[in-house]
């Protein structure tokens, strides 16, 4: 799911089991989650996000890993442009 899209990856793999999420610059919501959930997320999200910072993102994945359990790995995108 990408941005609000990754809100609603979570809710959607409660209804349709699936082993793995990839969510694109979103927020990581504990409401969103709970321990019994089984797949893993992969978190990926642009370091200059202005929409959704990455500071704030990578606090919640955290705490989702270190309060639910849940297994998840953030990767940061740096893209750069050339001419």
């Amino acid at each position: 799911g990408f941005s609000q899209g990754g809100y609603l990856a979570p809710v959607v793999a409660k209804e349709i089991p699936v082993e793995e999420i990839i969510s694109v610059s979103a927020d990581y919501l504990a409401k969103y989650y709970s321990a019994k959930d089984k797949f893993k997320l992969h978190a990926i999200h642009g370091a200059k996000d202005e929409v959704s910072p990455i500071e704030i993102s990578k606090k919640n994945l955290e705490a989702l890993k270190k309060d639910l359990g849940i297994d998840a790995d953030f990767h940061e995108w740096t893209m750069k442009l050339s001419k």
